[in-house]
């Protein structure tokens, strides 16, 4: 009996002539609207920026995000979920950018803008 390992096309990283899963965790797919607080990478600054985002991806090590924007590898970045039952409510999570994509290229999605990776911090806000 012969082992079958099948790899989604959307969760993979291309290399020659095999295909890598990055995650050590199964995704789950998403598609909903998220804000994103990006630190301010200048100590002598300390606003943050919000940027609206997508999340269409999730798993217990990582976020896959959709952006308008570039954000910078190594970034740290604190996602809001809005809650849809509880107003005020949502999730949190803290990560590091750790992948950030343009799309332009990329056929299978539509429209333009940039796909990004976020490595998840160990906890939870709360």
């Amino acid at each position: 009996m012969q082992a079958v390992l099948k790899l989604r096309q959307d969760s993979v990283h291309r290399t020659n002539h095999c295909l890598v899963e990055r995650r050590g965790s199964r995704r789950r797919q998403d598609d909903l609207k998220v804000m994103a607080m990006l630190a301010s990478r200048d100590p002598a600054r300390t606003l943050c920026r919000l940027i609206p985002m997508r999340l269409t991806d999730h798993s217990a090590s990582g976020l896959g995000l959709r952006s308008d924007e570039a954000i910078p590898l190594g970034s740290a970045v604190t996602i809001h979920c809005p809650s849809l039952h509880s107003p005020g409510g949502g999730s949190q999570w803290h990560g590091i950018v750790a992948r950030c994509d343009d799309r332009d290229g990329d056929s299978s999605e539509s429209p333009s803008g940039w796909r990004v990776g976020v490595e998840l911090m160990l906890r939870r806000a709360a």
